[in-house]
């Protein structure tokens, strides 16, 4: 794990968070406040805003995910309305102005699927990194003491413009899913260890379990895009 000592990215971080619309805004602030340690930013929010100082990339970020290191998430989660309860034990919720939409997940540790596999490793911010499918996904931003942390593959596939596996996990819809999508998105290519997972573990057989993952995150209009992005892997 490395610590990106950069003012910038920070910046620009904070400053996509003060965009935000009033209610996310708002929900954002309650989070905070519930949770006023050790409380994280994961994933391509902060690589999106890392991005676009480096790049000028000017993506729309739909989604934000926080990681709270507390044992009283639970309880402190109960004040949010039961609807917004995610499948996976923690808070989704969804925001929409009729035309953008935008979701916000917060979770803890504990619903995280591989320290669970792994309970001899340690809960912090190094293993989380560590168990995160894409290199491209593997940032984090430290609300608590404005600190962006990545795993060093991340900032390297980056800065070659290119998606790769970090964790083989066996959770293979999702991530063979994200790993086409992120590719379209960024504009990047897949590197070698991003084929070789696409095929040991695509066929077609699996396609259903596609659409439902792309189902669950509102974007089954995208089943042709991870489609055909998957089979050009195996020609």
């Amino acid at each position: 794990m490395e610590i990106l000592d950069s003012p910038k990215f920070s910046e620009s971080i904070l400053k996509n968070l003060e965009r935000m619309d009033k209610k996310p805004r708002k929900d954002y602030e309650k989070i905070k406040k519930l949770f006023p340690e050790n409380l994280c930013i994961l994933g391509g929010y902060v690589r999106d805003s890392i991005l676009n100082t480096i790049n000028g990339y000017n993506f729309p970020i739909n989604d934000l995910d926080i990681i709270a290191f507390d044992n009283n998430f639970k309880k402190k989660i109960s004040c949010f309305p039961k609807k917004s309860m995610s499948r996976f034990g923690g808070l989704k919720l969804k925001y929409s102005d009729g035309k953008t939409n935008f979701s916000t997940d917060i979770f803890s540790t504990g619903n995280i699927l591989y320290l669970n596999q792994n309970p001899h490793l340690e809960k912090n911010m190094k293993n989380i990194l560590d168990g995160i499918d894409l290199t491209t996904s593997a940032f984090a931003y430290g609300i608590c003491e404005n600190k962006i942390y990545c795993h060093a593959s991340g900032l390297r596939d980056i800065s070659r413009r290119e998606i790769n596996i970090l964790n083989d996990n066996s959770i293979i819809p999702s991530t063979l899913s994200r790993l086409i999508i992120h590719t379209d998105k960024l504009k990047f290519k897949i590197g070698e260890a991003g084929k070789n997972y696409i095929k040991r573990n695509y066929n077609p057989e699996i396609d259903v379990d596609i659409i439902k993952f792309l189902e669950y995150k509102e974007v089954p209009y995208l089943f042709p895009l991870v489609k055909e992005g998957l089979e050009s892997i195996l020609k």
